[in-house]
């Protein structure tokens, strides 16, 4: 069956999330002052002696319990299964008002407030935060002020039925605009099903990305950007579910999958129930451009310190480098970096000037050693390396030149491995991957025993990083490369 006509909707028809984040912050807005309003009248019923003059001194303190809700993914919450958001919104409200206690009692003016109007105010607020926000996400569903584009892809079964009951959850505002049905075999696409949104029909062999996949994958992202893909791979094989996460994963962040077998897609912190359907979320941080922000950041702040801490040693190793051998102190070579693109990476020179013409004739005399270097590009006796060079590499002071590239932006400090043109082959699919970050200065491969790893195990490991990636697994790294550049394990 060919690709049904695509059915695009203009992009005022979907209200995205920020939108929504805006009305759930009047709604709690709201929610806390109405509860307020409510501790007041009945902490007055009870002594009449509350004067509202002083209470309306409360209310420029409203606006900091949005900030704290922010502060717990909050806004806008949608993805969070209702008890954790009920967790989530149960600790913000209590902070908020424990916060609230100790300014006052800083500003010794506790004793001009009823400790049985903040109890019924902090009570009324578990209350009425939780249903207000609920009342609200339903609202805006059903009068189309607020809709997330759903992408659902899989077999006919699962497929067909969320595409039935998704549109029935209003807290979660979803709404199909496409179905991909994949050609594997033993699966064949349900023609006669009827539906308001496009069907489509794609060939997925197990082994790789076909060109009409990548084609698919990017008009759909551009004509619904900010969508949700649900994936419903029952019965199909662990490869074939990688290959399309991989895939799916490129061009969208928000990623649903039916749990069946094995899980090893990123770590599933997150569970949406819909209906008697539950599916895992596949968070893939460096997907998230404002992680990535967040990274940017620490590289410079962490760079810059590095690089004006060890300017002088800096100048020192370039000039024992030029008095050990002739040749410049630094070396220059092209990498591949993020998206793709080639990039000069710096690095204090470790070779001989004749290094290709050395390296040439020594593995046409040592077999062995030919093997090594097909096997992994490393030799751990390289006849191409200075006497200073061995010692760079070892101490992997060699590398330290590479804070110049990550203050330009082309590397971070902690990624994969950066790699040279010819070993693009050698990642297969996992380049896709690869490319979409940076490469490091120091990553897992550093740390988990370097050229002692064979090369389908640093493949793993940069495919790994890339997959559970988080600012505290950079921090974990570079914790721990700093004994390992003491170890010199697998260093030459």
């Amino acid at each position: 069956m060919g690709a049904a006509r695509p059915h695009i909707r203009k992009k005022h028809e979907f209200l995205w999330l920020s939108h929504l984040s805006w009305a759930l912050l009047i709604t709690d807005l709201a929610s806390l002052a109405l509860a307020f309003v409510l501790s007041f009248l009945l902490r007055s019923s009870f002594t009449g002696s509350l004067y509202y003059e002083d209470y309306l001194a409360l209310a420029p303190a409203l606006p900091f319990f949005p900030l704290i809700h922010a502060a717990f993914r909050l806004y806008p919450g949608t993805w969070l299964h209702p008890a954790e958001e009920l967790k989530l919104l149960a600790r913000s409200v209590s902070i908020g008002f424990c916060l609230l206690a100790v300014c006052f009692f800083l500003l010794k003016s506790a004793d001009s407030f009823s400790r049985g109007f903040f109890l019924a105010a902090w009570l009324c607020a578990l209350v009425l935060t939780p249903l207000a926000r609920s009342g609200t996400r339903r609202f805006c569903h059903r009068f189309f002020w607020w809709r997330t584009p759903v992408i659902i892809i899989g077999n006919a079964a699962g497929a067909e039925d969320a595409g039935r009951r998704l549109p029935k959850h209003g807290r979660l505002g979803l709404t199909p605009v496409a179905e991909i049905r994949l050609q594997c075999p033993g699966s064949f696409p349900d023609k006669a099903a009827i539906r308001e949104y496009p069907l489509y029909s794609l060939p997925f062999p197990e082994e790789g990305f076909p060109p009409e996949g990548r084609n698919l994958f990017a008009s759909l992202a551009e004509r619904h950007p900010g969508a949700v893909v649900f994936i419903f791979l029952d019965g199909f094989s662990f490869s074939l579910r990688e290959n399309l996460l991989l895939l799916a994963g490129e061009y969208f962040y928000h990623l649903f999958l039916a749990p069946e077998g094995k899980w090893d897609y990123g770590v599933p912190d997150q569970v949406l129930e819909t209906g008697n359907s539950i599916f895992l979320a596949v968070r893939r941080n460096l997907n998230d451009k404002r992680r990535l922000r967040f990274k940017r950041i620490f590289d410079l702040v962490l760079g810059s310190c590095l690089a004006l801490a060890s300017l002088p040693l800096l100048l020192a190793l370039a000039l024992c480098i030029r008095l050990d051998s002739s040749g410049p102190a630094f070396f220059r070579h092209t990498r591949i970096g993020q998206g793709g693109r080639p990039f000069r990476l710096f690095k204090f020179r470790t070779m001989r000037e004749n290094a290709d013409a050395l390296l040439k004739d020594y593995l046409a005399t040592h077999p062995k050693e030919a093997e090594e270097w097909a096997a992994s590009r490393k030799l751990r006796h390289d006849p191409r390396v200075t006497r200073l060079g061995r010692l760079l590499r070892r101490t992997s002071l060699d590398e330290l030149p590479q804070i110049l590239n990550v203050l330009r932006g082309e590397m971070s400090l902690v990624g994969p491995r950066p790699i040279v043109q010819a070993e693009i082959r050698r990642y297969g699919e996992i380049f896709s991957l690869y490319s979409l970050v940076l490469p490091g200065i120091t990553g897992l491969w550093q740390i988990s025993g370097r050229n002692d790893c064979t090369y389908d195990q640093r493949i793993n490991l940069d495919r790994s990083y890339v997959i559970h990636w988080s600012l505290w697994l950079d921090i974990y790294i570079l914790a721990k490369t700093i004994p390992e550049i003491f170890l010199m394990r697998g260093a030459y």
